[in-house]
Order: structure tokens, then C-alpha cells, then sequence
């Protein structure tokens, strides 16, 4: 079973890697925190505070206001990694997801 578990979150991982680069820094700071779910705001205060540094050309993105992030956040609703709970906040799919990014 670990096998097939590892095989998962490859295979999330790929899928992942394979979106634009402002939607796996989004999901890869979401996934810092332990909480079910995460709200945009939260993340547009982190995203902000965040040296992009050598990433700021894969991104493409220079403000993270929110609806910059809901706009992120909703190309990962629509790959299946992210969901909306609530009004403002999005959680995972599932742990894999979490671990993967």
C-alpha cells in the first residue's frame, strides 16, 4: 500500500509541476500550514511577505491582491487540487494533494 501511495503522490506531483508557477507557489505555501482550510486573505498577507526572488518570472505575478489569489486558486479548483469551503477559504482535496505540492 505505500507503494501504491507514493505512486499518488508522484502522480499528483506531476500534475501539479505542470500548471503555471503562480498556482504551485500558492498550493506549495498552502501547504505549510496544518489547518483544513485556508483563507484568501491569510494567503494574500504570506504571498506579499514572500522574496520571490529567482521564481518571479515563472510566476508572472508582481501583487498578490486577492483577486489575483482567488484567480490562482480557481485554476486549481478546476484541476481538481483545491476546493472552495466557505466564503473565502479553500482547502486540499485530499492529503495527497498536500503532501504533493
Amino acid at each position: 500500500q505505500n507503494k501504491n501511495s507514493a505512486n499518488v503522490v508522484d502522480l499528483v506531483a506531476r500534475k501539479i509541476n505542470s500548471l503555471p508557477g503562480r498556482v504551485t507557489v500558492v498550493l506549495k505555501v498552502m501547504a505549510c500550514f496544518p489547518s483544513i482550510k485556508v483563507d484568501v486573505s491569510f494567503l494574500c498577507a504570506i504571498l506579499q511577505g514572500l522574496d520571490m526572488g529567482e521564481f518571479r518570472n515563472d510566476i508572472e505575478v508582481d501583487d498578490w491582491s486577492s483577486g489575483v489569489v482567488v484567480g490562482v486558486l480557481q485554476d486549481a479548483s478546476e484541476a481538481g487540487l483545491v476546493e472552495m469551503v466557505g466564503l473565502g477559504s479553500y482547502k486540499f482535496t485530499h492529503d495527497r494533494v498536500r503532501e504533493s505540492a
